[in-house]
């Protein structure tokens, strides 16, 4: 029961309390950024890195295709076509970034 108590005291306390204790204490910005145009930015890489990895495990993927393929006609056009459009997605993801680096420095100026 007594322990129940202290707890009533405790936490109204602590809610109290708590904004100037995180406001005496600097917390470091974990975001590398300090402007939105740059946060954008780093999202978009991010996102396109993770669609150049899918974009890599195609290649792998369709390479092992045409290793396994063993001389089928069917199975070495299947990994073929797999080869070219992994190669097609590059393509794509470096046009959208080169396209979106280009945008984003008519707005900021950089």
């Amino acid at each position: 029961m007594k322990q129940h108590k202290i707890i009533r005291i405790i936490t109204p306390t602590l809610f109290i309390l708590f904004p100037f204790l995180v406001s005496a204490a600097k917390l470091p910005n974990p975001i590398p950024v300090s402007d939105p145009e740059s946060l954008a930015l780093q999202i978009l890489k991010v996102f396109l890195g993770f669609l150049a990895l899918i974009a890599l495990i195609m290649f792998i993927y369709g390479g092992f295709m045409m290793l396994t393929s063993a001389g089928n006609a069917e199975r070495v056009k299947k990994a073929k076509n797999t080869l070219v459009w992994a190669a097609a997605g590059v393509v794509i993801i470096l046009g959208s970034y080169s396209f979106l680096r280009f945008v984003f420095s008519l707005f900021t100026g950089n």
